[in-house]
């Protein structure tokens, strides 16, 4: 869209150009579109800058995405193998359970749940969690901005 009223701004000023040079009485005429059409080539200049860098930081955005994935996994089975562990230290005393999550098996142990490490754990797993969901929101809202760009629409990868 930007590139579209980008290319309107150049024909404007160069029908300024051309009625200048053709016509006898141009007092309004040139004027009016050779600056309607120099500011809005300014503008959509720097529009087309400021989108073109914002769309081309998305291209990374899968692949980051996937890192938190890969690392909210980690601590996921490092949290899992410290209740195992706990667990099978405590088994005569506590009754085995399985929830879905190791991060939910946390909040069932209090030991568990003061344990720096696996409090840090869970700091950075919600932390990682919030930045997934940053950058899915980037992604769905860099759609916008392909459009404005040239009309592009959904990026598959």
């Amino acid at each position: 869209m930007i590139l579209v009223i980008l290319g309107i701004c150049v024909l404007l000023f160069a029908a300024g150009i051309i009625y200048e040079c053709f016509a006898d009485d141009s007092e309004f005429i040139f004027p009016f579109c050779c600056g309607v059409g120099a500011v809005g080539f300014v503008i959509s200049v720097i529009a087309v800058i400021a989108l073109t860098i914002s769309v081309s930081n998305l291209r990374v955005i899968d692949e980051q995405i996937e890192m938190y994935e890969q690392e909210n996994q980690k601590i996921e089975n490092q949290i899992a193998e410290a209740v195992r562990q706990y667990q099978e230290y405590e088994s005569e005393i506590l009754v085995e359970v399985a929830p879905e999550s190791a991060v939910t098996l946390v909040a069932l142990y209090p030991d568990l749940k003061s344990d720096t490490l696996v409090q840090k754990q869970i700091e950075v797993y919600i932390s990682n969690n919030e930045k997934t969901k940053e950058l899915k929101e980037q992604k769905i809202k860099g759609n916008v901005k392909r459009w404005w760009l040239y009309f592009g629409g959904v990026d598959n990868g």
